[in-house]
């Protein structure tokens, strides 16, 4: 029984590019049900608590990612929410440190091919929103239409963040298919990702895609110079990101700056301008965690964008962060980065590190301009991408 179920773990990966089109919302769960089957599986379970704790870094990351949060639940505008949002960031980040300790040590079955398989299924499920992105065979119409979706929905909330989650995939996908010297097929995934994304139209997700291939290839060429300057300015950014907004939005030499980027910032311009002009007193402690929808927004902002109801997110983590959790949860981020960038530093010159960078950067890029830093398919997705990175470098 426990040899069938093995294969339960296995069949999700697999499956999860068409969960991720049906609901991106879906990762947490999968993320859930594999981590029961591993510690179900797990001939030593009590390993799996003792690697976390002997995890210095691990459990460093996720304090410095958790703790400060859980304290503003404290001064919350909202306590109640926030700490039932808390609650689930914090299950997905358990759930995230037990697959995590567990990736070298668990075997899946045919761990040789899984890569494989995982490639050919993200080029399938793409390959088939290409029908109609590309080709115009309304396919996700006649499917949604015949389980009673709807098609708007789709394209306009799930295949973006879809897209997004592709981006993380396809890389730690190429890098093990790489690794497995299997290189026609990562050209093949490589370019049905990156053709699926120019037809979705999802500024976001090519924004990380470039910014990770660019990385990678960077790090190719020169790993350790590239290491070094990304340790210092990757925190030094997501630090200052904050401030130099402001600049944007205020400072009169940048008016001409400020008309480009208005022309594809999709409305968020107003938006921060709202949330930094209503916040300026609660820039040490923020609002609370997941509190930005509440924070009171100008009486001009319906007039300025395409106006439902109060913004979410700002699709700004750095901002996010400073306005949620104030500069002290800004600075403490940023530390979090240090560390993570620390740890890609020690990891060996090669493919390995190579491709860990390229995800941190094509996550960060995505994230600085597109979902709120909480959401929790976002994080499950970061946490998939690491897992499956440590999975695949050890896997042999």
């Amino acid at each position: 029984m426990l040899a069938l179920f093995a294969h339960i773990p296995t069949a999700l990966l697999i499956a999860a590019p068409l969960l991720l089109l049906i609901s991106t919302k879906l990762v947490s769960t999968v993320m859930s049900v594999v981590a029961v089957f591993v510690i179900l599986l797990h001939p030593k379970r009590g390993a799996i608590l003792r690697g976390i704790i002997q995890s210095r870094a691990l459990y460093i990351l996720i304090a410095l990612i958790l703790v400060w949060p859980l304290l503003s639940v404290v001064w919350s505008i909202e306590p109640s929410e926030s700490l039932s949002d808390w609650l689930r960031i914090a299950l997905i980040m358990l759930v995230g440190a037990i697959l995590w300790v567990s990736a070298n040590r668990f075997t899946a079955p045919a761990a040789a091919r899984l890569v494989e398989w995982m490639a050919l299924s993200c080029i399938a499920v793409q390959c088939f929103i290409a029908l109609e992105t590309v080709a115009g065979i309304p396919v996700l119409i006649w499917v949604t239409d015949g389980l009673g979706g709807d098609h708007y929905k789709l394209v306009m909330q799930y295949l973006n963040r879809f897209a997004n989650a592709m981006t993380l995939l396809s890389l730690v996908l190429i890098y093990g298919l790489l690794k497995k010297q299997m290189r026609v097929l990562a050209l093949e995934l490589f370019a049905v990702t990156t053709i699926t994304l120019l037809s979705l139209d999802s500024n976001s997700a090519m924004l990380g895609l470039v910014a990770g291939c660019g990385i990678w290839l960077l790090m190719h060429g020169m790993p350790k110079v590239t290491m070094r300057l990304l340790s210092m300015l990757v925190p030094l950014g997501f630090l200052i990101l904050p401030a130099l907004t402001y600049a944007l939005l205020t400072l009169p030499e940048l008016d001409s700056v400020r008309e480009h980027f208005a022309s594809f910032s999709a409305g968020r311009m107003p938006i921060w301008n709202s949330l930094i002009a209503n916040s300026w007193d609660h820039w040490q402690l923020g609002w609370g965690i997941s509190t930005t929808h509440l924070i009171p927004y100008s009486p001009d902002l319906p007039n300025q964008i395409t106006f439902n109801g109060p913004p979410l997110h700002p699709h700004h983590s750095a901002l996010q962060v400073l306005l949620e959790l104030g500069a002290i949860g800004l600075l403490l981020f940023t530390a979090a980065l240090c560390l993570v960038l620390k740890q890609c530093a020690r990891l060996p010159v090669g493919l390995g590190q190579e491709a860990a960078v390229a995800m941190m950067i094509a996550y960060l890029a995505t994230g600085l301009s597109s979902f709120s830093i909480w959401a929790n398919w976002w994080i499950g997705m970061a946490w998939l991408a690491a897992i499956l990175w440590r999975y695949l470098g050890s896997a042999r």
